[in-house]
C-alpha cells in the first residue's frame, strides 16, 4: 500500500482535477500533452500507520490529457483514458457496477466507494480493508504525427494480491483514430512468431530459470497471442504484456519493443515514427550520441550563507543528474529509475553561475528510453572545503530536457539551521 496524506474519522475526500490507413497529412504542430489527476480518501483509521489500518480506501489517479491538438485526439484520448479508469475502479465492485454502470471517473470513484463501505461492514476486522486505486501515465511517442500513451494502474480491493494493469495505445495526431494491429502490419499470424520470439528472449528467467525451477511453457491454458496493449515508440513497436494474459500471474507484466528492422516488409507505415521528430525537437546528433541542450544554474544565496561561504573561502557544487522512463523495467536502477549521465560543477569565489554545455548520452540508451525527453534534477550543496558537513540548505530545480535550451534557472539557498527565506528556486515540468 502507498503512502498517502492521513485523514481521520468518516469520509474525507479530497477531489482535484487539474492541468499540471495512414493519413498523409499531419498537425499544424505537435500536439501538447498534460495531465489530470484525481485523488480521494475514505475511512475510519486512515490516520493509523498502514499495519493497523482496517478501514481505509485511497484513490490517487494520474492520465494523460491532450491540451493543443486536433478536437478528435482530444476526444479520443480523454474517452480512452476514461474507459480504463472505470475499469480499474469499477473492479472492486462488479455487483454495482452491474446493476449501473459508471460514465465518468468520478461517479466510478463513488461506486469504488461504496463497495469499500459493504466491504467495511460485512468484514469489520478484516486487514483487507486496506483499498487503493492507482495509476500514472507516461508519453511514449509524440513526433507531430503519432501519439502513443501509456497508463499503469494499480487496484486492490480485497482478496489474495492486488491488480496490476495498464493500458497503451497509439492514436493518429490529426485524425485521433487509435491505431490497431491491422493498421500497423499487413500479416499479423507472422508478427505473432516473431513477437513470440522476443518475449522468449526478454523472459529467459521463466523460460531457463536458474537454480533447477520448474521452467514455464505456453500450453492449452496458456497460449501466446499478440498482447492487447501495444503501440509506436520509436525504436519500434513496443508491446506490453500483463498478469494472467499469456501466463500466471507469478509471472507479472512482461515489456518489450520489436525493432522496425525486424519488421520488413511487414510494417504497413512507410516512414519510422519518431525517428526526426522528437530526437531533433530536443537534441542535437554528433555520430552516436545526443547532445543535451546547453542551459545555466544560477545559485542565489542568502546574505548570511554568502559572508559564510566568503569567511570559510568555501565552494559550491551544482550537480546535475538526468534520468528517463524505459521501454523495459529491467534496465531501472533501484532507485526506479534508469540512469542517463551526470555532471559536477564547483564555483567558487563570486561565481554564482553553473553553465552545463556539451553533455552527451549514447543512441543505444536513447533507443532503451519510452519517453525521450528525459529529466534533470539538480542539487546543490557546498563544497566541503571548510567543514566534512554540508553548510547548505538548497532548493532544487527539475525539468524535462525540452525545457532547457539556454535557458537559466535560479536555485535559492542558505545556511542549514538559518530562518526560512523566500524560496527563489525554480521547478519546470
Amino acid at each position: 500500500m502507498r503512502n498517502s496524506i492521513l485523514t481521520s474519522f468518516a469520509v474525507l475526500m479530497l477531489a482535484s482535477v487539474f492541468s499540471c490507413k495512414n493519413d498523409t497529412k499531419t498537425p499544424d504542430t505537435t500536439p501538447v500533452v498534460g495531465q489530470l489527476q484525481y485523488e480521494k480518501k475514505h475511512g475510519t483509521d486512515c490516520d493509523k500507520p498502514d499495519t493497523l489500518r482496517y478501514n481505509c480506501l485511497t484513490i490517487n489517479l494520474a492520465w494523460p490529457n491532450v491540451e493543443t491538438g486536433s478536437d478528435a485526439l482530444k476526444k479520443s484520448v480523454a474517452d480512452w483514458a476514461n474507459n480504463y479508469l472505470i475499469a480499474i475502479l469499477s473492479a472492486g465492485a462488479m455487483d454495482i457496477e452491474a446493476t449501473n454502470p459508471p460514465k465518468t471517473v468520478e461517479a466510478a470513484a463513488t461506486t469504488f466507494i461504496e463497495a469499500h463501505k459493504t466491504f467495511s461492514i460485512d468484514a469489520a476486522d478484516s486487514p483487507m480493508g486496506q483499498w487503493t486505486a492507482e495509476s500514472k501515465d507516461t508519453t511514449l511517442l509524440n513526433d507531430g504525427k503519432y501519439l502513443t500513451l501509456e497508463i499503469n494502474g494499480f487496484t486492490y480491493a480485497g482478496g489474495a494480491h492486488g491488480s496490476p494493469t495498464a493500458a497503451v495505445a497509439t492514436f493518429d495526431a490529426l485524425s485521433g483514430k487509435q491505431l490497431t494491429w491491422a493498421d500497423l502490419v499487413n500479416d499479423q499470424s507472422a508478427l505473432q512468431v516473431l513477437a513470440e520470439k522476443v518475449f522468449r528472449a526478454t523472459r529467459m528467467d521463466i523460460f531457463a530459470p536458474a537454480g533447477g525451477s520448474e521452467p514455464f511453457e505456453f500450453d492449452e491454458t496458456f497460449q501466446f497471442a499478440l498482447p492487447q496493449n501495444y503501440g509506436l515508440v520509436e525504436g519500434g513497436i513496443y508491446c506490453h504484456y500483463l498478469a494472467y494474459e499469456v501466463g500466471p500471474y507469478a509471472i507479472g507484466n512482461t515489456q518489450f519493443v520489436i525493432p522496425f528492422e525486424s519488421l520488413g516488409s511487414n510494417f504497413k507505415i512507410a516512414t519510422t515514427p519518431g525517428s526526426l521528430g522528437a530526437a531533433s525537437n530536443i537534441y542535437k546528433m554528433e555520430g552516436n550520441e545526443f547532445i543535451i541542450p546547453t542551459f545555466e544554474i544560477e545559485v542565489s544565496n542568502s546574505l548570511n550563507a554568502n559572508q559564510t561561504l566568503g569567511t570559510q573561502k568555501e565552494t559550491i557544487i551544482v550537480s546535475a543528474f538526468f534520468s528517463g522512463d524505459p521501454v523495459n523495467d529491467k534496465d531501472l536502477d533501484d532507485d526506479g529509475q534508469m540512469f542517463i549521465t551526470k555532471k559536477d560543477i564547483e564555483l567558487s569565489g563570486d561565481n554564482r553561475i553553473a553553465k552545463f554545455e556539451g553533455l552527451k548520452f549514447s543512441k543505444a540508451m536513447y533507443d532503451k528510453l519510452a519517453d525521450k525527453d528525459i529529466t534533470l534534477l539538480i542539487n546543490v550543496y557546498s563544497g566541503r572545503k571548510s567543514s566534512s558537513d554540508n553548510l547548505l540548505d538548497c532548493g532544487i530545480v527539475e525539468a524535462n530536457a525540452s525545457k532547457l535550451m539556454n535557458k537559466r534557472f535560479t536555485v535559492g539557498c542558505k545556511l542549514i539551521e538559518e530562518p526560512a527565506q523566500q524560496d527563489l528556486s525554480k521547478n519546470v515540468q
